[in-house]
């Protein structure tokens, strides 16, 4: 029996002091370790921002694009919808064959402000309406349109969007980072 109890105990190791961590230095770590999961929560959080802001300005350039293909294939006017107040866009076809898209929802960003660049001209160049809440902007036959901008917003990131009235894309005007 004295033997096992021997054998049992120089199986055991003996620790000693030095063999454990301090408080200081259990502090010290997790003080470090917590410093590292801020900055890196704080990046991860800009690069989602950045990532739905680039989300919206792609489906807004989307639906430009298939609103003004459509005005050229079909030699008819289409209209964009951007409404502030719904967070969400949606392209008509034609007032007359009546059905419109779906309105589709702009998730996890704002629509801060629509507003067109110009007045109605004498070249065909009209909007049906544009108000601080609303855009409706009509699309020519020839895929032209009045000038106008949105501004986007998600978590503190404000993005700027305006488009000429002439191309696919939309032009970022300027992007205002925290």
């Amino acid at each position: 029996m004295r033997r096992v109890e021997r054998l049992c105990r120089s199986a055991q190791p003996q620790l000693r002091a030095a063999d454990a961590f301090t408080l200081v230095e259990v502090l010290i770590a997790t003080i470090l370790i917590g410093l590292a999961a801020t900055l890196l929560s704080a990046s991860l959080l800009s690069a989602t921002d950045t990532a739905r802001l680039h989300g919206a300005q792609v489906d807004l350039e989307s639906a430009l694009r298939s609103a003004r293909y459509w005005s050229r294939l079909h030699h008819a006017h289409t209209w964009l919808e951007i409404d502030r107040r719904g967070q969400r866009w949606r392209w008509v076809r034609t007032r007359a064959n009546g059905a419109p898209n779906d309105w589709h929802i702009l998730r996890g960003v704002q629509i801060e402000r629509v507003a067109l660049d110009a007045t109605p001209q004498s070249d065909g160049r009209s909007a049906e309406s544009a108000s601080k809440d609303r855009l409706i902007l009509r699309i020519g036959p020839s895929g032209v349109a009045l000038p106008w901008r949105v501004e986007l917003r998600a978590g503190a990131r404000l993005l700027k969007l305006q488009h000429d009235g002439l191309s696919d894309s939309l032009q970022r005007v300027v992007e205002e980072r925290p």
